[in-house]
């Protein structure tokens, strides 16, 4: 399946950031299938587990033009064993490739809907284009088809997920893709 890329901007001076709070606020706080308010730590390229706070902040202090708002999905439904915070970062690196590093932060929403998926907060100097949605829709693909045939339970050499396995057993394996480098 192919992965899913949506998003929306604004200009980050006019009401950008107003909307980055509010998105972020929905983001770690929405409710999950069964209608229970949950709260959600997010991510961003260098950290783990930041709490609502520090992620507006971030959002807060990045320079940029445009505040884009995205949702990333593979495609497919829930695995467990699929890192989607570290398949995500991967996935944005494609566009660092391109553009330079940029800010973003991210929410993983694995109970919400039967499709895993990711919302992604992120301010750019210029506006993505077709091409680069269509690099990210490839990239997010491949990569976690990848992921996917190593790490499902069927195969042979597949363990407990654990966070950071993925890259380790790529080099173990010597397979590392130049995301994972």
């Amino acid at each position: 399946m192919a992965t899913i890329v949506k998003a929306n901007y604004r200009h980050l001076h006019s009401g950008g950031r107003k909307a980055a709070v509010g998105s972020i606020n929905y983001y770690a706080h929405c409710r999950d299938q069964e209608g229970e308010k949950v709260s959600r730590s997010g991510f961003s390229r260098d950290d783990s587990g930041l709490d609502t706070r520090a992620m507006r902040r971030e959002i807060a202090q990045a320079e940029g033009t445009y505040l884009y708002r995205m949702v990333l999905a593979p495609g497919a439904p829930s695995y467990t064993y699929v890192d989607l915070k570290s398949w995500t970062r991967d996935v944005l690196l494609e566009l660092e490739f391109d553009r330079g590093e940029f800010v973003y932060v991210g929410v993983e929403h694995r109970d919400q809907t039967e499709y895993a998926h990711v919302h992604v907060v992120m301010v750019l100097e210029t506006k993505l284009t077709r091409e680069d949605f269509g690099r990210l829709r490839e990239a997010g693909t491949d990569l976690y088809e990848t992921r996917r045939r190593w790490f499902e339970p069927s195969h042979e050499l597949a363990r407990e997920a654990e966070p950071g396995r993925e890259r380790a057993v790529c080099r173990q394996r010597g397979v590392c893709s130049r995301f994972w480098r």
